[in-house]
């Protein structure tokens, strides 16, 4: 099974789940206990991602092979955390202007722009 197939593959099964949900819930109202709940569940998931990206390094070797682009080396289990970089500068930039501003497309252009400024010096 081809690479592209297997994506085109994931994408319909997500949407059919997601579909399937928003559905079966049209007609359900959902309590405010749960409603103020589930607007945390957004950042509760992009802080996470942002946190692992910026602690954890993959154990694997970062060379790529062939013309696949497959990631060459072993898992050895071992947990690495990254050495201070621009994505740390970054990530507190967007941290503050996230505090100041309280706005989620300012913060990730800001964050955005300065990892790309940071790397390129």
């Amino acid at each position: 099974m081809s690479a592209l197939t297997m994506v085109i593959l994931a994408a319909l099964g997500s949407l059919v789940i997601r579909s399937a949900l928003v559905t079966a819930l049209a007609g359900v109202t959902i309590g405010p206990r749960v409603g103020r709940g589930l607007r945390l569940v957004a950042p509760s998931v992009l802080a996470g991602l942002v946190a692992q990206t910026l602690l954890i390094q993959e154990s694997m070797s970062e060379s790529m092979g062939g013309s696949t682009g497959e990631l060459v080396g072993e898992s050895t289990g071992e947990l690495l955390f990254r050495s201070l970089g621009s994505w740390h500068i970054a990530a507190a930039m967007a941290a503050l202007v996230a505090w100041r501003t309280r706005s989620v497309a300012i913060t990730l252009a800001v964050g955005m722009t300065a990892v790309w400024l940071l790397e390129l010096v």
